[in-house]
């Protein structure tokens, strides 16, 4: 049967870093498989969520060890607790593994914000209004 886990597992994250995801099988064929991802807030907020199916790909496993490796370029999150689904299941949602929010993960960061995520922005000004930065620089990136 595969199993489904977040790879490496760690404690505490800080924005910005590359967490991924390993789903890996040492059983028989299977037709189709789908891996899927989940992060869930200390709300139960789905913060983003995503499986190979709805994104495009089509997973079949031959007999013998298999990987599927989810990626993730940064996460972008706001400080806090996080919990994560991890799953790998047929193409008609029949369970092989399923880690309904048993791994979980905290972000910190040096910088407070609200809302779920704090993508990479710059702040700027123009006409009469002056914005300065740190040690006086024009614009604020954030």
């Amino acid at each position: 049967m595969p199993t489904a886990t977040t790879s490496p597992p760690r404690e505490n994250l800080v924005r910005g870093i590359h967490p991924g995801i390993e789903m890996r099988d040492t059983g028989a064929k299977m037709p189709t498989l789908v891996g899927r991802f989940a992060i869930f807030n200390a709300d139960g907020v789905c913060c983003c969520g995503t499986n190979t199916h709805i994104d495009g790909a089509t997973a079949t496993a031959q007999a013998g060890e298999s990987l599927i490796q989810l990626r993730i370029e940064a996460l972008h999150l706001v400080e806090g607790f996080y919990r994560v689904d991890v799953a790998v299941h047929s193409r008609s949602g029949m369970p092989y593994d399923y880690h309904r929010q048993l791994h979980s993960f905290r972000v910190q960061a040096s910088t407070r914000a609200a809302g779920v995520f704090r993508p990479p922005h710059r702040w700027a000004a123009s006409g009469g209004v002056v914005l300065a930065g740190p040690n006086g620089s024009e614009g604020v990136d954030a």
